[in-house]
């Protein structure tokens, strides 16, 4: 199996009317807000694919919130991997984060 190297991973929280967007380049964070529509969606994926079609996605999984955005994603040739909420808090609890921050 080929181990797969990613450029960047973008990190997408998501709720019912917005997604909150960030990802690293060098030492700067890029954050973005889009509308949780599936032509917003769409249009992020498209967006995000020209310009890093080698990204790796990760996103909330929130029932049918987070569906747009992984579909979209896919759709796009993107990589995406949905983590729950308890997932992320255990990822948080074993860095020692003891704040939340969705931004």
């Amino acid at each position: 199996m080929k181990n797969a190297q990613f450029s960047v991973f973008v990190g997408i929280d998501v709720s019912s009317e917005k997604l909150d967007i960030a990802w690293r380049t060098g030492e700067q964070w890029v954050s973005q807000t889009v509308q949780n529509t599936w032509a917003d969606a769409q249009k992020f994926a498209a967006d995000l694919f020209v310009k890093m079609p080698d990204a790796c996605c990760i996103a909330e999984h929130t029932g049918t919130y987070s569906s747009k955005i992984a579909l979209a994603l896919f759709e796009a040739g993107l990589k995406i991997s949905l983590v729950t909420p308890a997932q992320s808090k255990a990822f948080d609890q074993m860095k020692h984060r003891t704040t939340k921050n969705d931004r």
